[in-house]
């Protein structure tokens, strides 16, 4: 009746791919065919019923997850601190499941796509995306290889990588796992389940910026899990640390101490902490101060001084805007 194929190429071991192809010009139906002659329908409802229907066949998602996008609406994210919305790159060979994630996600979020991992791991270095979904069989550099690339470069490693593919098999999850991808999604995709997932993966990553940003006791190792972003952290800290008493520390200094350009270095610090290089800095510097105050008996005078503060003013100032309370009214409720 719609005047449709069905192809079947199947091979041993490897896996059967079925193909449903049908017809979608008018040109390809009589008038007295095509439903929206048949039933007084509009040609929009016609082409909107034939999309449900057709993504349904592709497996995209469960029938509840297309039909049901006025609930979705509540698993949007608040924006960063900053007021932007994350940015997700989408790297995915297929063209209509790329188009049908763009299309769900762009409502919440800002989107790039690419056709490979080669070209998504060239675009997750030039624009450092906040989070990559990325499919594992496509042509060129498939999504094992691209999630690979990705957690062993450092600009990059910090990046949230979700897996998406049609195996169900423990050990593709196994290899997944073991090159750093963060979550693994099976097909047909479940668009709620994604939609929650991304919505805690950025509230989280927030939640640990803030404590980190309220706590002076909580270290900045705890904003990254990776063992790359760990000792890249560690080497930036104990650079930062050793030249703390320099009021004048320069920026470009720490760049070539840990090999980046400063583009690339102000880029890793703000997607891992929040903060610009200079406020990470700042928050460096007297979280180094309160920890002094809670364990020496130095003036207030000598741990300015010694964190590379020079005036009295700048450093309640500052102070008080990390913890909410002057260098005094910290001393004592230390006492307290």
């Amino acid at each position: 009746l719609h005047k449709g194929s069905i192809y079947v190429y199947s091979e041993r071991h490897k896996g059967t791919e079925v193909i449903i192809a049908i017809p979608c010009s008018k040109k390809d139906y009589k008038s007295e065919e095509r439903r929206d002659a048949m039933l007084g329908v509009s040609n929009n409802e016609h082409y909107n019923n034939n999309l449900v229907g057709f993504q349904n066949l592709r497996g995209l998602g469960e029938e509840k997850n297309l039909v049901g996008f006025e609930n979705l609406r509540d698993l949007a994210i608040p924006t960063r601190r900053d007021g932007s919305t994350p940015l997700i790159l989408i790297v995915e060979d297929n063209v209509e499941l790329l188009s049908f994630l763009k299309e769900t996600l762009e409502t919440h979020y800002n989107i790039l796509e690419a056709a490979n991992g080669k070209i998504g791991f060239e675009m997750a270095k030039e624009t450092s995306p906040d989070l990559i979904i990325s499919d594992i069989m496509m042509p060129v550099m498939n999504g094992l290889e691209f999630c690979k690339f990705v957690k062993s470069d450092i600009d990059t490693s910090h990046i949230p990588f979700i897996i998406l593919t049609a195996k169900d098999a423990l050990t593709s999850k196994i290899e997944g796992t073991e090159i750093g991808a963060d979550y693994y999604f099976t097909k047909p995709l479940s668009i709620e389940l994604l939609l929650l997932t991304l919505k805690n993966i950025f509230i989280q990553k927030q939640k640990i910026k803030e404590r980190y940003r309220l706590d002076y006791q909580s270290e900045a190792k705890d904003l990254v899990h990776s063992s790359k972003d760990k000792a890249f952290l560690e080497e930036f800290l104990h650079i930062v640390e050793s030249n703390l008493t320099d009021s004048e520390m320069n920026i470009d200094y720490l760049c070539t101490q840990v090999g980046m350009s400063r583009t690339k270095l102000y880029t890793k610090i703000k997607n891992i902490t929040g903060q610009s290089i200079g406020d990470f800095i700042r928050s460096i510097r007297l979280r180094k101060a309160a920890y002094m105050m809670s364990h020496s008996d130095k003036s207030l005078s000598e741990i300015m001084y010694s964190v590379g503060i020079q005036t009295q003013s700048y450093f309640t100032k500052a102070f008080k805007n990390e913890f909410g309370k002057t260098p005094t009214q910290f001393l004592k409720d230390l006492k307290k």
